[in-house]
């Protein structure tokens, strides 16, 4: 699973289509990195957010078609200096890092003196798939910088996650120096041949890591592969030509099924569309609203830049909640996610810092959020206590965190508040039921779909109100209690993932059979844990929503297994 990357992320609110299409996003390209070849991608620019820690800049892309992974820069200057001024993107010859923005559509770069001075750069190509144990794999690179590198480029080839520790193959990238010799060289451009070490499984993504130095005022990548070596083909030590390399098909069933389900399930929602570019019943307005949002979110996991996502996106802005109309807790929330996530400040910036105040100040006084009716004209009576709800809890914090990320931040309280809820939410195994116990949850067991939701709410909490703009690691600190927690949670996972008698959630009926797929997706993303009681929890929740796809419709939540209706989301 490769997205599982953040903006391969998905904190949904449960629709079954938006809940596919973020899966077959993550699951798009080859299974094993096999080659990125950059020199094809048209120019695009990656826009800049501050890292967790303070001290960094991340770059990144929210467009499947441009999404490789990620650069980190440091720098001695104003963050807002390196984002205005520094170049990371594509110019149609490959992957450019530059200095200097304005020679970066030609990539050309220039010598002359550099805009932003960057103390590290750190460059993070996405493995797609898993590493095998043991394996012999093969690397290739072509690169270049504005002056010649001495010794070559620190990387890391791969890096991953295997049996809970950090496995990595330490090289220096350099271009090799011709031989003289009578045999036929078969490259002459950076390369090299590692053998991974034995481990039992791989418990997190797997990455190729460059960290290239004194390059001048610009270093580009025009290409890298990373493929699986054949061992078993015929040795041929005495030849006098240079052996052929083979290499493994890597093709995923479960991959194309999910392919071809997505193209059919966005076909089916664009042919609901109305008129005027919106989804939902006429005469309703506010479920309208609600539905376009959600539908529009889906839409935009595939295709962010379609016509038909701008134009629900516009109308989204324009809709306003009155006093005498006011919107529901949910529908805010699933405008704020899909405007925050798919469109930004400069765009949609009034509805979207009127959606965040609204969601803040219906914050309980526990840390939680409960349904109902949300003011977005001023401040308004907190929930009553004892009514706020997982589900509304978990879906805010979708919402708070896609608008943290486009540079609408509500007030550090709010995360602080909303870590506390979900602490005391936490039962004395390490699990989480559908609610709190002092709320009537006494004698709910846990379930693996609330506890990924709880452990993923934890840490988001603990990232947004400990780790952003502060610059000491005490400051996560300060969350120990929510990090052990985290870890208990995850320990639960790990031991009762998909375990028959640990999973029914006593005294619940009518269960939202798209919560697990959704929720482990979440907790897997924020994670970056792959695996729990040993199963890819990706490949076991993709084939559980493949059984409510309607193949007649081309939609989901028409009907469930057999001839039995699910309840699934509108």
């Amino acid at each position: 699973m490769s997205s599982v990357a953040r903006r391969k992320r998905t904190l949904g609110f449960g629709l079954a289509t938006g809940l596919a299409m973020g899966l077959g996003s993550a699951l798009a390209g080859p299974n094993l990195v096999a080659i990125g070849t950059y020199s094809d991608v048209p120019f695009k620019r990656a826009e800049g957010r501050d890292g967790f820690s303070g001290k960094e800049i991340v770059y990144s892309f929210d467009e499947p078609e441009f999404d490789f992974g990620r650069v980190v820069v440091r720098s001695s200057q104003p963050n807002s200096v390196v984002r205005r001024d520094l170049f990371v993107g594509f110019t149609g010859e490959g992957l450019l890092v530059s200095t200097q923005p304005e020679a970066s559509r030609s990539g050309s770069g220039s010598t002359s003196t550099s805009n932003v001075q960057i103390q590290q750069l750190e460059i993070w190509l996405r493995i797609n798939g898993q590493i095998k144990p043991g394996a012999t794999y093969e690397w290739e690179m072509e690169w270049g910088g504005s002056q010649d590198i001495q010794g070559g480029v620190p990387a890391l080839v791969p890096a991953l996650w295997a049996d809970g520790e950090q496995i990595a193959a330490e090289v220096a990238i350099k271009t090799p120096e011709p031989e003289e010799t009578d045999r036929i060289q078969r490259l002459l451009i950076p390369h090299g041949v590692v053998t991974m070490k034995q481990f039992e499984r791989q418990t997190g993504g797997a990455w190729i890591v460059l960290r290239p130095a004194n390059y001048g005022a610009f270093f580009g990548i025009s290409r890298f592969s990373f493929r699986e070596v054949d061992t078993e083909a015929p040795k041929e030590t005495d030849a006098s030509m240079p052996m052929p390399v083979r290499y493994i098909p890597i093709r995923s069933v479960l991959e194309d099924e999910i392919g071809a389900v997505l193209d059919r399930a966005a076909s089916a929602l664009r042919r609901a569309r109305a008129a005027d570019g919106t989804w939902g019943t006429e005469g309703e307005p506010e479920r309208r609203v609600a539905t376009t949002g959600a539908v529009a979110t889906a839409l935009a996991e595939l295709d962010p830049t379609g016509e038909d996502v701008r134009q629900a996106m516009q109308w989204l802005a324009q809709q306003t909640p009155t006093r005498d109309k006011p919107w529901s807790l949910e529908t805010t929330g699933i405008r704020l996610y899909c405007l925050a996530r798919h469109g930004g400040l400069s765009e949609f910036g009034p509805a979207i810092q009127s959606d965040v105040q609204a969601l803040a100040n219906a914050q309980a006084a526990d840390g939680g959020w409960a349904n109902g009716f949300v003011s977005h004209s001023g401040s308004s009576a907190p929930p009553a206590v004892g009514t706020s709800t997982h589900e509304a809890s978990f879906a805010t914090l979708a919402a708070l965190r896609e608008a943290r990320f486009a540079g609408a931040e509500p007030d550090k309280a709010v995360w602080k508040k909303a870590m506390q809820y979900w602490t005391d939410a936490q039962v004395f195994d390490g699990g989480f039921s559908h609610k709190l116990e002092r709320y009537g949850g006494v004698g709910q067991a846990p379930t693996s779909a609330y506890t990924a939701t709880g452990a993923a709410s934890l840490l988001t909490c603990i990232d947004m109100s400990a780790a952003i703009g502060n610059k000491r690691c005490s400051a996560y600190l300060a969350g120990a209690e929510q990090l052990r927690g985290v870890t208990r949670a995850l320990e639960w996972l790990d031991k009762n993932y998909r375990e028959p008698l640990k999973n029914f959630g006593s005294l619940v009926t009518g269960d939202d059979p798209y919560r697990q797929a959704d929720r482990m997706q979440l907790v897997g993303n924020v994670s970056g844990i792959a695996y729990f009681n040993k199963k890819n929890h990706f490949e076991e929740e993709a084939r559980d929503l493949l059984r409510h796809y309607d193949r007649a419709s081309g939609l989901f939540g028409v009907r469930g297994e057999g001839e039995q209706f699910a309840q699934a989301p509108n």
